[in-house]
């Protein structure tokens, strides 16, 4: 008789959401011999970060987690990746899938059966992922790259805007508090040189209303320059540059680390 368990390893990329999808099995033979098989990975056991990336994966993030996931294998520490997925919920974790019991011709087999029935079903999420528009890229990006720099804000606020002797109620798309509130927009979405102009000044109105009725002294305003009118990108960027922190997301780590530092500065100076 041969026994076998299996694990299987999950990626998390909104934490507010908690919609996983499966990047990976991790199958013990025997109590002594283990298996792997990841998503993207290749026959040599290298790993192709392009091909996860579809999915909002950050390769080098994720390269690090499989080498994780591998070393705590091979050196019979996995009671560590059973302890960190219990402490808090994270990006990546190995859930228990099952067991079996019985005649096990092929390991390696049972291992390619379990990766093809519940990780192999990328080809279809691909071309959807492919299928978004650049709008709805811009969006996703933005997402990631607060994921990538673990905020995990809320989303569509109102919050108070003070006009002179007036009091309103703003929309922001996220607020993150880390000792201080954080409030964060888009830009524009329009590659026409006027409407882009009109959103900057629309977007600076409400964070200088923001700011005067005490809302928040913090405000980011998320941009990708890859959709913005390339000869009026300065012009459109200026009216908000002075009340906000911008960050282009067209270079997604580039701007998870501005996000990073942004936070980083603001929860040691509280």
């Amino acid at each position: 008789m041969t026994a076998a368990t299996w694990y299987l390893i999950r990626y998390m990329p909104d934490l507010l959401r908690r919609e996983p999808r499966n990047v990976g099995i991790v199958l013990r033979v025997d109590s002594e011999r283990w298996l792997s098989r990841f998503a993207g990975e290749k026959p040599d056991g290298s790993i192709d970060g392009r091909s996860v990336r579809p999915f909002g994966i950050r390769s080098d993030v994720y390269k690090t987690w499989v080498s994780y996931f591998r070393r705590k294998a091979s050196d019979e520490t996995w009671e560590d990746v059973e302890r960190l997925r219990s402490t808090r919920v994270r990006n990546y974790f190995a859930e228990p899938g099952g067991e079996y019991v019985g005649s096990i011709s092929s390991p390696e087999a049972l291992l390619n059966e379990l990766f093809s029935t519940l990780v192999d079903s990328q080809p279809a999420e691909v071309a959807a992922a492919r299928a978004l528009s650049p709008v709805d890229e811009f969006f996703m990006r933005i997402d990631r790259v607060l994921r990538h720099a673990e905020v995990i804000p809320q989303r569509n606020v109102e919050v108070s805007a003070k006009y002179g002797n007036e009091l309103d109620k703003v929309p922001f798309m996220y607020a993150y508090e880390n000792g201080q509130k954080h409030l964060m927009d888009v830009v524009t979405t329009h590659k026409n040189p006027r409407e882009a102009a009109r959103d900057a000044r629309e977007l600076r109105a409400r964070v200088q209303g923001a700011r005067d009725a005490g809302e928040a002294t913090s405000f980011v305003a998320f941009y990708d320059r890859s959709l913005l009118p390339q000869n009026d990108v300065e012009h459109i960027l200026r009216p908000v540059e002075d009340l906000s922190h911008t960050i282009d997301v067209e270079r997604e780590d580039e701007a998870t680390q501005a996000v990073i530092d942004l936070m980083s500065h603001h929860s040691d100076t509280d």
